[in-house]
């Protein structure tokens, strides 16, 4: 329905942007491949986003695959209809010490496009293909060119990498987190500039709301 053609064209839109910076960032051959890696990384997650989406309504599949997804998108949907001024109680987020940040990232999403559920979906695999490119960065730091593409190879096909971007876990935005806070750490370990302590304290700030015993 219109959901689906929403969430392609704003995603497809959000990764067309950033492809266009990989090329940009690394011109030639390195950018080409890297472009690749992302683009496959995407195709993956989304099309395992919308086989999750389209079984989630049945129980047993749910109970088996769709898991902590469905507490994260009703969580999120009540918020975000607290935002818009219903008086209800969301019982997802009373109390809440850990997690209550993703929960705030797909309440954004419900209030601003209504409960696209594979809109959430699509965004975390995003966010799970981003990743790919935070660990390129530090491999490429560490060792070289062609240790960087198998490590993003390796973030962007593992199982279980795949599973979590495909759904609505949190665990995505955490290993983004976790990613971001290794890469700013290995830039200040080159130079101690104010930037890198601004990333590092941020994805530290963010990573606390989403598992706070990280």
């Amino acid at each position: 329905g219109l959901d689906v053609i929403v969430a392609f064209i704003v995603m497809i839109g959000v990764n067309l942007v950033i492809v266009r910076r990989i090329v940009q960032a690394l011109p030639g051959d390195e950018g080409a491949a890297l472009a690749r890696i992302y683009a496959w990384t995407l195709l993956l997650r989304f099309g395992l986003a919308c086989f999750l989406n389209a079984y989630a309504g049945h129980s047993a599949f749910a109970v088996m695959f769709w898991g902590d997804s469905a507490t994260y998108d009703d969580g999120g949907w009540l918020l975000s209809l607290q935002w818009g001024g219903e008086g209800l109680l969301n019982p997802y987020c009373s109390g809440k010490v850990s997690g209550w940040g993703f929960f705030y990232l797909i309440a954004s999403i419900y209030y601003v496009f209504g409960h696209n559920q594979l809109l959430a979906q699509l965004v975390n695999a995003t966010i799970g293909a981003v990743t790919v490119l935070v660990i390129y960065a530090i491999a490429k730091d560490l060792f070289d060119v062609e240790v960087a593409q198998w490590s993003a190879r390796f973030m962007a096909f593992f199982p279980q990498m795949v599973f979590w971007s495909g759904a609505i876990y949190k665990d995505p935005a955490i290993m983004l987190c976790i990613a971001v806070c290794m890469y700013a750490v290995l830039k200040l370990n080159h130079e101690f500039t104010v930037r890198y302590v601004v990333l590092f304290v941020g994805a530290s700030l963010v990573l606390m709301t989403l598992r706070f015993y990280v």
